[in-house]
């Protein structure tokens, strides 16, 4: 059963009722907020429901609230200002789909200090892409250049580095040889693939048709411009070719 209290918006300050306001102020009454039901306002009538009839004490705590109601004080629209100290989790309900996510304020727990720079989900941003698809072929025992991707000035975090290529050889002396280096410096080790007793990574042998495609994955903290490749050569004078190879980068955290 409920139990009906009415006002008149004229009962109000300045005649004006905010009903998220006045919810929050009856809320805050400690003999009232577990009896509140609901509030409506079909003007000039505004009807509070409580489960319970109230006593005099409590229909006097409800007629000053509403004597003093202050429409602004709604907690949907609070904002903090200044430094706030959070102890325990912080819980945002999903009301809240408009919350500007491209930055979150991350603290350091050894200092003390916020760093708003860091964005809310750094997963795959910051991502770059480059390709060489074509056939290309050397006898030299030089390495070459594939293909070579530089980024641009990145946010220090820890980023993925994923290259992929076809790769083969002719029958003959020597083996096929591809590398990564990021910044001129090798990831990894060298992929090597001798045309007899197959390659190092346990693959068979080779008949100058494409034997299989590499793809490998190294995590890096990385910051500012940086340059990652894929180079190829043939260590014995015989033909290696290199086809479909793309380097990808982005961040994850």
């Amino acid at each position: 059963m409920n139990y009906l209290y009415t006002y008149q918006i004229t009962d109000f300050p300045n005649s004006e009722v905010d009903l998220s306001a006045l919810e929050n102020e009856i809320s805050k009454n400690n003999s009232l907020v577990d009896i509140l039901d609901y509030i409506n306002m079909t003007s000039p009538i505004v009807d509070i429901y409580f489960t319970e009839e109230l006593s005099v004490g409590e229909q006097n705590m409800l007629d000053t609230i509403v004597e003093n109601h202050d429409p602004t004080d709604n907690p949907q629209e609070s904002q903090i200002a200044g430094d706030v100290s959070i102890g325990g989790s912080i819980y945002i309900n999903s009301t809240a789909s408009d919350l500007d996510q491209s930055n979150f304020a991350v603290v350091d727990p050894s200092s003390g200090l916020c760093d708003s720079t860091i964005p809310f989900s750094v997963y795959g941003t910051e991502f770059h892409w480059a390709e060489n698809m074509g056939v290309s072929s050397t006898t030299s025992s030089s390495f070459l250049t594939k293909v070579s991707l530089t980024t641009s000035n990145l946010p220090s975090g820890t980023y993925r580095i994923i290259v992929n290529y076809g790769w083969s050889q002719s029958d003959g002396d020597g083996a096929f040889e591809g590398r990564v280096l990021l910044n001129s410096n090798q990831l990894g080790e060298t992929h090597k693939v001798y045309p007899t007793t197959g390659d190092k990574f346990g693959n068979g042998n080779i008949d100058n048709d494409w034997l299989d495609f590499s793809s490998r994955e190294f995590a890096q903290i990385l910051s500012g411009v940086n340059t990652v490749e894929i180079q190829w050569r043939q260590s014995g004078g015989n033909t290696a070719k290199i086809a479909d190879a793309n380097i990808q980068i982005f961040r994850v955290l």
